[in-house]
């Protein structure tokens, strides 16, 4: 009865430390690998910030640079070809030019003007702003140079129709950031989409490494803490003996660890409970 009670502490002090180092294992590792995913998908999130708004900055500064150079071109272009119909008053003729700049630029607004700076044309059959004072921001020079400066909603130029020394009116363009708008709304769609998988793919990682982790760690804490367990055994039964009255042979020692200092330990308080009882019995 003393006997199976002592091998059933033995196996209780065996699963105790198979438990522990189950738990302390697996909790190790959840946290290491929770850590390096959580580590991961911080910096990936970030990185991804940095470069949307890196290429947003990117294309708005290349949209601008390419509105103003094709501003510019229109301004050269435009300067003397719309000097005829709008020195004329000829209409339907500026409203032909305007027709074609739209066609190849993203034109919100296109005014012509006469010296006065009253509006003669806006490009459209309806002509509604005809007659409106256009606000110049320039003296009327014949050497004036194109105006072009940031709206809102885009870049606006402001040049001088001429021919030679003579003026016949001013022109007022302005574009629109319809294209880039729809870039940027592009890029951010693909940046959310490419984010969106990118934490499907981390959570399934995460749970491929959880389902990970714990075979693993069951399979190396047990491995583990059999090692280290072994050598308790024959302890905890020989305790358990020494504690019967039983003399139990002396616990192996091979090596200088702590395992084996606890056995010479064991063995020197067996050999003083023997002494007493070999003192005890010859002095009765």
């Amino acid at each position: 009865m003393a006997e199976n009670a002592g091998f059933g502490g033995s196996r209780l002090t065996t699963s105790n430390i198979n438990r522990r180092y189950v738990a302390f294992f697996l909790l190790l590792l959840t946290l290491v690998v929770g850590a390096v995913l959580g580590a991961s998908g911080y910096l990936a999130l970030q990185g991804a910030t940095r470069l949307q708004q890196d290429l947003q900055d990117f294309f708005e500064a290349e949209e601008s640079t390419r509105q103003e150079e094709a501003l510019r071109a229109t301004a050269v272009y435009l300067r003397s070809r719309l000097f005829n119909p709008l020195y004329s008053l000829n209409i339907e003729k500026l409203n032909e030019e305007i027709a074609q700049v739209c066609a190849w630029l993203p034109v919100s607004r296109f005014l012509v003007s006469d010296r006065t700076g009253r509006i003669l044309s806006d490009g459209t059959p309806e002509n509604r702003l005809y007659g409106a004072t256009l606000a110049l921001p320039m003296s009327g020079s014949t050497e004036e140079e194109p105006i072009i400066r940031p709206t809102s909603e885009g870049l606006e130029l402001f040049f001088v129709i001429s021919y030679g020394e003579v003026i016949a009116g001013f022109a007022n363009v302005k574009l629109s950031n319809a294209s880039l708008e729809m870039s940027l709304h592009r890029l951010n769609a693909a940046s959310n989409q490419f984010w969106q998988d990118y934490r499907q793919g981390l959570t399934r990682l995460a749970i491929a490494a959880v389902l990970t982790i714990v075979l693993l760690g069951s399979l190396l804490s047990v491995l583990l803490s059999r090692i280290l367990a072994r050598p308790l055994a024959p302890m905890a039964k020989a305790a358990h003996k020494y504690v019967e009255g039983r003399r139990e042979p002396a616990l192996p020692v091979q090596s200088n660890d702590e395992l084996d200092q606890l056995a010479l330990t064991l063995n020197k308080l067996a050999q003083n409970l023997r002494n007493s009882h070999e003192l005890l019995d010859q002095a009765q």
